[in-house]
């Protein structure tokens, strides 16, 4: 029955559950036993004697030197413990490719676990259950353990990431705009692992995991640039923080993914499968938060993005009525806000000032040093010869 039994999964080959043309491939100690047995007990079999026969001739069996397998494999199949029988197996070899998808694993398991369950059905009610165990289903489980904690890891990770993004920002539309972002890069990078043929395993999952936090970083810097560029500099026009975000933090961020690329790329000339997958993983990570970040998010910023205070906690909670609530949450952030403005033209007046001061100065300094000269002039001339009236224009100076 074991044998013969058939396997449908694509992770099969042939189509048999267990390899064909290996006598090795399953090794059983029931008809090696009945031999043996037969040999030593004249007119009895394993099928009509009497359990203290069969469990004497069984010990026996496990450490006699006349049977045709040899001792080490009986010792592993049969288990007896303190003089009683605990455990048979029976070990055999499936053709189940391991490198094969997880999903297609786990139809072979199933195959596993219904063979379990007919051996169970035509044994004697008296013996324990049967169940089929080996390092490869333990792994198994493994991963489909690490499978889910990717999927709960997602569900947790993007709501703490938008947290992280308000609280950077103090503005609810960059930050939104900014998990949607996250959202496109990690679909991206998971729709290459599908598009490469690869099945979501352990190395997929953990390295999924690692993509959300490559992915906030460029989307992070961006947005907050953008915000700081109201705060601090006090520019209020959706396009003038959008090109002062650009000039001041695209360059790092390219520079940021270029070192990153590059780190990941030794990761393809190693031998084990997980470190080029890693690798593949990062660089495409990196690739698609680039493009995301700038092509996206960035042009995003550009037509929609928040002018001054819109999108600010502060302002959101006065919107609602809450402003005492703004006062004491967000005043910092209001306050730098509000007086922003004010700053930039303070600075423009002082600007001002200087220039006419330096201005005035000049034109001063100028006048003094032509006086000078003219009197110079003047008293090197002959006695009884005036000099010629010189008539000087000074222009007002013009600021802009």
């Amino acid at each position: 029955k074991i044998h013969t039994r058939s396997c449908d999964s694509s992770a099969c080959a042939d189509g048999k559950l267990v390899w064909q043309d290996d006598p090795e491939a399953l090794v059983c100690f029931l008809p090696d036993f009945q031999q043996w047995f037969i040999a030593r007990n004249d007119n009895l079999t394993t099928l009509n004697c009497t359990r203290e026969v069969f469990m004497r001739e069984l010990r026996l069996y496990r450490n006699a030197t006349d049977t045709t397998l040899a001792n080490y494999q009986k010792q592993k199949v049969v288990g007896f413990v303190d003089g009683d029988l605990k455990f048979v197996s029976i070990y055999f070899t499936t053709t189940m490719n391991n490198d094969a998808p997880t999903t297609q694993r786990i139809e072979v398991r199933d195959i596993l676990y219904d063979l379990a369950d007919d051996v169970d059905r035509d044994s004697p009610s008296t013996l324990p259950d049967a169940y089929a165990a080996s390092f490869n289903l333990v792994w198994l489980e493994a991963e489909l353990g690490t499978v889910q904690g990717f999927f709960q890891g997602i569900s947790i990770v993007f709501p703490i990431a938008f947290v992280v993004l308000v609280y950077a920002t103090f503005n609810m539309i960059v930050s939104a705009y900014a998990i949607v972002s996250i959202g496109f890069i990690v679909g991206s990078v998971l729709g290459m692992c599908k598009w490469l043929g690869w099945a979501l395993g352990i190395a997929e999952a953990i390295a999924g995991l690692i993509v959300i936090g490559f992915s906030v970083d460029y989307v992070i810097h961006l947005g907050h640039m953008y915000v700081h560029a109201h705060k601090a500099q006090g520019i209020s026009a959706t396009q003038k923080r959008f090109e002062y975000a650009a000039l001041t933090m695209v360059p790092t961020v390219i520079a940021g993914a270029v070192t990153t690329f590059g780190a990941g790329l030794p990761l393809f000339g190693c031998q084990l499968t997980f470190f080029p997958k890693m690798g593949t993983l990062m660089c495409g990570t990196i690739a698609f938060s680039v493009a995301f970040s700038i092509g996206f998010f960035m042009a995003v910023l550009f037509l929609m993005g928040p002018k001054g205070r819109v999108g600010d906690l502060s302002w959101i909670l006065e919107r609602i009525g809450l402003k005492s609530c703004s006062d004491y949450c967000c005043g910092e952030q209001a306050s730098d806000s509000e007086n922003a403005s004010e700053l930039q033209t303070q600075r423009k007046v002082q600007m001002t000032n200087d220039l006419t001061h330096f201005a005035q100065n000049t034109n001063i300094n100028g006048e003094e040093a032509k006086g000078e000269e003219a009197k110079g002039e003047e008293a090197s001339l002959p006695q009884g010869m005036i000099s010629r009236p010189q008539i000087r224009h000074v222009s007002n100076p013009s600021f802009v």
